[in-house]
């Protein structure tokens, strides 16, 4: 049975649930840092965006006047984004309408609105996952962030609803399956109660002896330590485009700068180029940095070693052997065109801490970087590190 707080109204053609703004206590002021951010990021091209479209209105805008409006309209709009999402978070309250062949869910805070679609044919099963609470402890605001998720047949995942108690969202995924089930299309609930564990699932310790064919990493290895010399792949593979976008940022703002402010000196208008050129300016840089990185990892059996050089800055990391519990592959949190980057990860004992290194390279040459250091770092000294066994020093610790 749907709880009274959510408002139903069914129609032959549809049925409209309508549910309360979000109870997050707290937690919804969080909502405010991007409404904040959004406006400061919208002032300056604001202000000359009005001034532009004043003199288009007086007659005495010229045609620059109308690129101005063009070109600025697009910050406006884009700081609408961030403006929305933290207003749905502050102040927001979400509504599901179930129809003949979909479902839309619509988020509503004051006039914004922002709806989306999925039809029955293209949803695989409906997840629910967030808090769990124990019997007798208190609802709070901690109870409430639990939302319920669409994971169509291409494996995508969209938010239905977020941000209220998994107590109702039970009864209103019962309802809508019912609703799907009677139009045609039955759809699975899948209850996820604690988020997985991503170590297990996405980290593996495996041996591979060999160097990958084709790979320009270099090792050099005696009997008791190994060094890995890691190039870069290029400027823009290793920046995964940075460098590009960095640069055509700043030439456009540049050009346009020269042409609109170039005589008329600083002004607010210039100022508002002169940070988005620094944005841009930030970007070429960091690109620089990640497309001219040079690793070099060495490794005995009394530490390891990692030092990253690039064209801006180096840094270094060390770790006794026995602080280090497992070297392995897992997947670094990033993706570029959706693919998920894999990284070298050093696991600590301490906390079970880890430090991730080489995103970015192939799955074959981390596995193989892998296994040499934890040959090298496990073997006494004396004896190979090519074909290592796995790093177990439990009982130093135990």
């Amino acid at each position: 049975m749907l709880p009274r707080e959510i408002v139903t109204e069914h129609d032959p053609e549809w049925s409209r649930f309508d549910l309360p703004p979000r109870q997050l206590g707290p937690l919804r002021f969080i909502g405010l840092v991007p409404m904040l951010f959004a406006v400061g990021f919208a002032w300056m091209p604001g202000k000359q965006l009005v001034h532009s479209v004043t003199e288009i209105i007086a007659g005495s805008g010229s045609g620059f006047n109308w690129f101005l409006v063009v070109f600025l309209s697009v910050f406006v709009v884009a700081a609408l984004m961030p403006f929305g999402f933290g207003l749905f978070l502050f102040a927001g309250r979400t509504r599901v309408v179930v129809k003949k062949d979909r479902i839309v869910t619509t988020e509503i805070a004051g006039p914004f609105r922002w709806s989306r679609r999925w039809k029955f044919a293209e949803m695989d099963h409906l997840e629910i996952s967030g808090a769990t609470l124990a019997d007798g402890q208190a609802q709070g605001f901690i109870g409430a962030l639990c939302g319920v998720t669409v994971i169509l047949k291409n494996g995508r995942k969209t938010p239905v609803v977020a941000g209220y108690p998994r107590a109702w969202l039970q009864p209103l995924v019962a309802e809508i399956t019912s609703l799907m089930q009677r139009r045609g299309k039955a759809v699975p609930v899948e209850e996820i109660s604690a988020l997985p564990d991503r170590e297990d699932k996405t980290i593996t310790t495996e041996q591979r002896a060999e160097k990958p064919a084709g790979s320009a990493i270099e090792l050099s290895s005696t009997d008791w330590s190994a060094e890995f010399t890691v190039p870069s792949r290029g400027l823009f593979k290793e920046s995964c485009g940075l460098v590009g976008f960095g640069a055509v940022w700043c030439i456009f703002v540049g050009v346009i700068g020269w042409f609109v402010f170039g005589k008329e000196g600083l002004n607010e208008g210039a100022i508002f180029l002169l940070l988005f050129f620094a944005i841009g300016f930030v970007m070429l840089l960091t690109g620089i940095h990640l497309g001219t990185r040079r690793w070099t990892l060495r490794a005995n059996h009394a530490q390891l070693h990692v030092t990253l050089k690039s064209a801006l800055r180096s840094r270094e990391w060390k770790w006794a052997a026995g602080e280090i519990a497992d070297i392995r592959v897992g997947d670094s949190g990033t993706k570029v065109n959706e693919r998920m980057l894999e990284q070298l990860q050093v696991m600590t004992h301490q906390g079970k801490s880890k430090t991730g290194l080489l995103t970015g390279r192939t799955h074959d040459e981390l596995a193989w970087v892998a296994t040499t250091l934890r040959g090298a770092l496990g073997a006494p000294a004396g004896e190979s590190p090519e074909a290592p066994p796995r790093i177990d020093r439990s009982n130093r610790h135990g």
